[in-house]
């Protein structure tokens, strides 16, 4: 068990690595999501094109948008969604996305997610970066 609010079963569908760095291109449903790794992990734990694996990321680690910025944001993982539900705590939300056929957990401060006047069923972007994603192999 695991202290985090996103796993996804993913596979590796594309490898681009240099001497110092990997970056692994992974499917998700039809949806396809970017991970950074060192060179180093990526040998360790011998991932190939095809091996299945999981995206492990906090909900603080995803940035959630109501509407379109101003100016382009620098993210490797940005997907369309709908809010399907809104737990309010009395400092944070913790919000869940649906995108495609997949859920996507984000936490944002309460004051935040008032500010942005996030409602169930409002369409919503989820970015993550690729360098807040975890990968995990089942070695059984």
């Amino acid at each position: 068990m695991l202290s985090v609010e996103n796993i996804l079963k993913a596979k590796i569908t594309e490898i681009i690595s240099n001497d110092v760095s990997a970056i692994l291109k992974c499917q998700v449903e039809s949806k396809f999501f970017f991970v950074l790794l060192s060179k180093h992990i990526l040998d360790e734990l011998r991932l190939k094109k095809d091996d299945t694996s999981y995206l492990i990321f906090n909900a603080l680690d995803v940035v959630l948008s109501k509407n379109e910025c101003a100016t382009r944001i620098a993210c490797e993982n940005e997907f369309n969604g709908k809010i399907m539900q809104i737990q309010n705590t009395n400092s944070f939300s913790l919000i869940t996305v649906l995108c495609n056929n997949f859920e996507i957990k984000v936490q944002c401060s309460l004051q935040k997610a008032k500010q942005m006047n996030l409602n169930i069923a409002d369409n919503v972007n989820v970015l993550i970066n690729a360098n807040n994603i975890l990968l995990g192999i089942n070695d059984g």
